[in-house]
């Protein structure tokens, strides 16, 4: 048997499919590529998301704390304010120091009736005279 040569043109053929199965193969790599990096970056965003979730939410209470102290610390001054009023009063104001004595003692001036009103209802409470208050 005689050795025979292939033909160039079959040469040339088998090298054009060699070329097309490397080329296809090469899209196929990068697309498999494309698909493994999108999977990368939403699982690294999954994971960013699962671990920032609890912060934020952390934060958010941090701050609704924050706010609630602050309405409190508003709350005070004022508060502070009102009786830094009633002390004011108490000690530069005879009359305002009678009423609010008679008020917590209760207690009534000759010929002064105190009544209350309390949920809608008036009544009559029976308090001690007191003596006249002196300037």
């Amino acid at each position: 048997m005689a050795y025979s040569r292939p033909s160039v043109e079959t040469d040339g053929d088998e090298q054009d499919e060699r070329l097309l199965r490397v080329e296809e193969g090469l899209r196929r790599g990068r697309a498999l590529n494309r698909v493994l990096a999108l999977a990368i970056v939403g699982v690294s965003i999954a994971c960013g998301i699962t671990w920032v979730r609890p912060v934020i939410k952390e934060r958010d209470l941090v701050a609704a704390q924050v706010e609630a102290l602050r309405q409190q610390v508003v709350a005070q001054k004022t508060d502070v304010q009102r009786q830094a009023r009633i002390v004011a009063l108490l000690q530069s104001d005879p009359e305002y120091l009678a009423l609010h004595a008679r008020e917590k003692l209760d207690v009534a001036r000759e010929g002064e009736t105190i009544m209350r009103v309390e949920g809608g209802k008036v009544e009559r409470v029976n308090s001690r005279p007191v003596a006249p208050v002196r300037d």
